[in-house]
């Protein structure tokens, strides 16, 4: 009898991995010895679970004499041979928390995500999936920004590429989560502005002005973003009137300084 209990912890803790939106979104972090001492704890969860409702159960049964449903599992029992009568209330005992423990990763996947559907339309995301993969963001400084972005806040966010291509906008939404990849690996980004870096001096030059009417969606991978950062256009504009004004400086002291080099010539 005890393997009743062995296999549902198995079960359980695998379907709660598979099917419940938080877990599912950080599978991926899990591997090897990790992952099964993993399925193990969710599936203990499902079986204290089971153990309580179905102890709760019994005593009320006995308590307000309603249908025996022990009983009637352990004469069920005896009478094909799998028990002895004086074994059979422990072994329906044993069989209710194990058929329980399969069923509860339905009742605990049903529950989160109608709890995370809630959250979401509350927080502007359209799905229990989507509130918890966007939530997932918040565990890394990159992913905060990001959520940020796709959030009801719509931070403007300015992305620059390993291969020095620079992009301004919002993100857009996330890829799936899958047993090996985190659902930030690929987001679909809305640019507004987009350019490079000089290859010597990494100066930003915005070379691309993408019009409002039409939307344009490009997927990136987060491990190609080499730096990120909000924008603000208003710190942009400061920024380059103060670069417009140093480079004047510049070019009227070398200018200065040229007149001055080519009037020592002349007169020598």
């Amino acid at each position: 009898m005890g393997l009743l209990l062995i296999l549902p912890i198995l079960v359980s803790g695998y379907l709660v991995c598979m099917n419940h939106p938080y877990y599912f979104c950080r599978l991926h972090r899990y591997d090897g010895q990790l992952l099964y001492l993993l399925v193990a704890k969710l599936g203990l969860y499902c079986v204290l679970f089971a153990l309580v409702a179905c102890s709760t159960a019994t005593a009320l049964d006995r308590f307000l004499e309603w249908c025996d449903l022990q009983g009637r599992i352990g004469l069920i029992l005896v009478d094909l041979g799998y028990s002895s009568a004086a074994s059979a209330a422990h072994h329906a005992f044993v069989l209710q928390v194990a058929v329980l423990t399969i069923f509860t990763p339905v009742l605990w996947t049903l529950a989160a995500r109608f709890l995370g559907f809630l959250r979401g339309r509350y927080t502007g995301f359209g799905s229990a999936s989507a509130y918890h993969r966007t939530r997932l963001l918040l565990d890394t400084p990159l992913g905060e920004l990001l959520f940020d972005s796709v959030s009801k806040t719509r931070q403007i966010l300015m992305l620059t590429m390993n291969d020095r291509k620079v992009y301004v906008g919002l993100v857009d939404s996330l890829g799936e989560a899958s047993e090996k990849e985190s659902p930030q690996s690929t987001f679909s980004f809305v640019p507004m502005l987009s350019g490079y870096r000089d290859k010597d001096t990494l100066e930003l030059k915005l070379t691309t002005t993408y019009p409002d009417r039409d939307t344009i969606r490009i997927v990136l991978r987060a491990e190609n973003v080499l730096t990120a950062t909000p924008w603000k256009p208003e710190h942009w504009k400061d920024f380059s009137a103060v670069r417009a004004a140093h480079v004047r400086t510049v070019n009227r002291k070398c200018l200065r300084q040229r007149l001055l080099s080519a009037g020592s010539t002349i007169s020598g």
